[in-house]
């Protein structure tokens, strides 16, 4: 709500206190595997969680994703909104340094207007969401542009996993102007989550149009980065913050659970004796295929000294491709239809595996028809191989200079021709294929190189795009 131009934020109380009191102690008390986002909860879940962000250095690159990129996805969600105006969604808001860096991104535009828009802050934590509010009602006040721009701050007090409940909140302020929303999703918290719950809520909140801009880890591309990251997981400088961070959840359900008659507390933290914070690496977690995890799990032992494992949370680390086929393949049959906006890695850093990808909700017809062209792009981009491979066997076969290893080449080739050409196989990795197109891209004994370096450009081209 604005005064004499100024915001004065009032928190909307969305979340069910009772019942995520109940489901927190029913499994911290049945000793099974912790939700993420019990971590948050409670006064000491939300103070330990500022000591684990400010030691990441995961975060610190998260903050420049939106540096780097930012004002490029600004202008793609602003080229199809009305009067190119959209309101900004801020999912998991946490203190809102994200949304105050994306502030900070707009003020800097060569232009002297920002469209007016509203901000709405979610998150679970009411500890959070109240430092997060204060802390952006704060940078609004104090800079005069903002204040003109920013029509309204909108703090939700609910469960990302429940985020259809303030659904007619965020329409009804729709409905006045038409306005497209941005609803983004950082700091890699669909990582810590189940992502086909979290996705499928945030998907029936929004409107067809609206678009979803998610902060994601594919450092499983690649092993090295995979192990650069393992590492800031479970290096000396986080180490402690991290476990007094995931013992929030014991803490929370020993302060909070009540017994029906003398409404006092039963659930002790002795129940858990002994207890050790455990670090590991999964691969069965994600409902992203062929991801990796890495897991915190309680070791402890109950009042009868039994041995038990737990896990505490956990953080998907996905394959970039492998995401791509699941908001592409996967998602759609659980009637959850995205379009990627631009490529899966077109906004992003290779060297630490973090990524931020715009997504649009789109209608299952429109769905259909992506796919429809996709196939046929796969279709075009397998003939295309198969033109070069044929080119270069050709020209290995008929070379007058010999090399060793030209009969093994002309063999792997000659295979892979076979299997791109099986009517049925429609799941070849093109970009292993490329890479193996490449081992002759330099070779100047091939007769027909102008022809083939044409080829391997388009064929290039289109796995990119």
């Amino acid at each position: 709500m604005k005064r004499e131009n100024k915001i004065h934020p009032t928190i909307v109380p969305l979340l069910d206190l009772d019942s995520l009191y109940t489901s927190v102690i029913n499994e911290v008390t049945g000793k099974s595997s912790l939700k993420s986002k019990y971590l948050y909860l409670g006064w000491h879940g939300a103070n330990s969680w500022k000591g684990v962000d400010s030691s990441y250095r995961i975060n610190v690159e998260g903050l420049q994703l939106i540096n780097d990129y930012f004002l490029e996805i600004d202008e793609i969600v602003r080229s199809t909104s009305n009067q190119k105006k959209y309101n900004l969604i801020s999912l998991g808001a946490g203190t809102c340094e994200e949304d105050v860096r994306i502030l900070d991104v707009l003020l800097k535009r060569n232009r002297e207007n920002i469209p007016s828009f509203k901000i709405f802050i979610v998150d679970i934590s009411i500890d959070l969401l109240t430092e997060g509010l204060h802390r952006l009602a704060s940078k609004i006040n104090s800079h005069p542009r903002l204040r003109i721009f920013i029509q309204d701050l909108i703090p939700i007090n609910i469960d990302i996993d429940h985020l259809y409940g303030c659904r007619e909140i965020i329409r009804n302020y729709k409905r006045k102007s038409s306005e497209t929303n941005l609803f983004h999703l950082l700091g890699l918290t669909l990582g810590n989550n189940d992502e086909n719950i979290m996705l499928s809520s945030i998907y029936r909140t929004m409107e067809f149009n609206d678009y979803l801009l998610l902060g994601l880890d594919f450092c499983a591309d690649d092993i090295d980065v995979l192990t650069q990251t393992k590492e800031q997981y479970h290096g000396n400088n986080v180490t402690e913050a991290i476990n007094k961070y995931l013992c929030s959840p014991l803490i929370f359900a020993a302060n909070y659970e009540k017994d029906e008659k003398t409404n006092h507390i039963r659930f002790s933290i002795s129940d858990f004796k002994d207890l050790e914070i455990e670090f590991s690496e999964e691969k069965s977690i994600s409902d992203v295929p062929d991801s990796t995890s890495f897991v915190y799990n309680y070791k402890f032992k109950d009042a009868n000294n039994d041995s038990y494992s737990m896990r505490a949370c956990f953080s998907n680390k996905y394959k970039s491709q492998e995401f791509k086929k699941y908001i592409e393949e996967d998602l759609p049959k659980k009637e959850i239809h995205f379009e990627i906006i631009k490529g899966i890695t077109a906004f992003g850093d290779k060297s630490t595996g973090q990524h931020l990808v715009l997504l649009k909700k789109i209608s299952k017809q429109v769905s259909k028809e992506i796919v429809r062209k996709s196939a046929q792009h796969h279709l075009k981009e397998i003939r295309c191989s198969v033109d070069i491979l044929k080119k270069t066997t050709v020209d290995l076969r008929s070379s007058a200079v010999k090399a060793k290893d030209d009969k093994e080449l002309i063999e792997l080739y000659d295979r892979l021709i076979k299997e791109l050409e099986n009517p049925n196989k429609y799941d070849v990795n093109l970009q292993e294929i490329l890479e193996l197109i490449n081992i002759y891209y330099n070779d100047n004994r091939l007769k027909n190189i102008s022809i083939v370096q044409s080829l391997l450009k388009m064929l290039k081209h289109d796995t990119t795009n």
